[in-house]
């Protein structure tokens, strides 16, 4: 695996990912929340068990005798320009394979577990140096700001009365800080193949490790099944490898590949504060459209409306458009299924109305190809047989047919 022109002109600046900023400028917004974590710092009392804690658990490594890793410390920290004054520890009583950093001020102490000092080779140590010291890195980005931002995240996060949203946006912003931390590896190392093969061993333990296998192994994995991240803090390996590789080849283009491999689809189950917003816009668009025709809007609907969005209104300018399709495509299987209970929502809500409105929202599922599902749920809710489906199918299909306005509320532009 040969480095590319890409990888060695990226330049000397890393940047935090889309997220991140995005995270950041959504709490500055909370100014007062956002001044109080800005003017919060570490007391010297927990600075001070910080460091015994360290010294107690570990072994620190003296630089008289580990020169070479000292070298490489220093030659990470000029990489990254940074003012970090780094101490190395060996961890005691473990023999897992995994380095860490705790940041004290302008201190950056970095425990290294299991017997990473004879595992790595010294560009794979420099590797391994060098993801540690971007977390050094992250934290001084404009201002400290996004180290501001990721308080204020796992603050909330870990607050009894926070909701589901605010763990998962903790748990994506960790994720892409590892992904940045890879790549900070990559500007000290300047070597892919050093970086990659440093996050292979510390994952099984093998001396001799093949990456450009691990890299084909990786994208079978995605390509049988692109669900996103599971893990809490840490991409899975062959998330982080893959995401690595594309990024060196890559830098400029593959910035919506790996957000799709880490996020995974749009998923009702597992929605951070973005994509909140944007599964409420997706069912703003998609309300709109099944309550597009003036006949269909009845004081039943209206209400109904009104319980999803307070402010919602008809338009007779919305359309189904490749670009609501293809959002609709590429959402999970549970968020289409949502979708389908919003449309059946629609469609049974007003008794009067008998099974006409249910044409609508059939012509609309199927304009957003969502006919399969919602044929299931229909089958599902109204406990159908495949006859009886059908026949109802049928009639509201013929109603719709005669409602007169049917031909000026297309849901299709021309």
């Amino acid at each position: 695996m040969q480095e590319t022109a890409s990888a060695r002109t990226i330049g000397t600046v890393l940047i935090p990912f889309p997220f991140h900023i995005q995270l950041r400028d959504h709490f500055k917004q909370r100014e007062r929340t956002w001044k109080w974590f800005s003017e919060q710092q570490v007391m010297e009392e927990q600075s001070k068990a910080h460091r015994t804690a360290l010294l107690k658990n570990t072994y620190r490594l003296d630089p008289s005798t580990y020169t070479k890793a000292y070298e490489l410390a220093t030659q990470a920290v000029k990489a990254l320009n940074i003012d970090a004054v780094v101490t190395l520890y060996q961890e005691q009583n473990t023999t897992q394979l995994n380095a860490g950093i705790s940041i004290i001020g302008k201190e950056a102490h970095i425990v290294l577990s299991g017997r990473l000092m004879e595992l790595l080779t010294e560009k794979e140590l420099l590797a391994l140096l060098g993801h540690e010291l971007a977390h050094y890195l992250f934290n001084t980005l404009d201002d400290g700001e996004h180290e501001v931002a990721n308080r204020v995240a796992y603050a909330i996060a870990n607050d009894e009365r926070s909701e589901d949203v605010h763990v998962e946006t903790a748990r994506v912003y960790s994720l892409y800080k590892e992904l940045f931390c890879d790549r900070g590896a990559l500007l000290v190392a300047q070597d892919v193949e050093a970086v990659l093969s440093c996050l292979i061993k510390l994952h099984t333990g093998l001396a001799q490790v093949n990456t450009a296998s691990y890299v084909q192994q990786a994208e079978e994995v995605v390509s049988a099944a692109n669900d996103g991240s599971e893990a809490t803090t840490h991409p899975e390996n062959y998330l982080r490898c893959l995401s690595l590789h594309y990024w060196h080849t890559d830098a400029q283009g593959s910035s919506d590949r790996i957000e799709r491999m880490v996020r995974g689809p749009l998923d009702i189950n597992n929605l951070d504060l973005f994509r909140q917003k944007e599964l409420q816009a997706l069912t703003h668009d998609v309300l709109q459209l099944a309550i597009k025709p003036g006949w269909i809007f009845s004081t039943a609907v209206a209400a109904l409306c009104r319980s999803y969005f307070a402010e919602l209104k008809r338009s007779p300018d919305v359309f189904v458009s490749d670009t609501l399709r293809e959002q609709v495509k590429n959402a999970s299987k549970d968020t289409r299924n949502y979708l389908c209970y919003v449309l059946l929502d629609v469609a049974r809500c007003d008794k009067e109305q008998e099974d006409v409105p249910l044409g609508q929202m059939l012509e609309l599922a199927e304009l957003l190809v969502l006919s399969t599902e919602f044929d299931a749920i229909l089958r599902k809710e109204l406990k159908l047989g495949a006859r009886e489906l059908k026949q109802m199918k049928d009639r509201a299909m013929e109603g719709l047919s005669n409602m007169k306005d049917v031909g000026e509320e297309s849901l299709q532009a021309d």
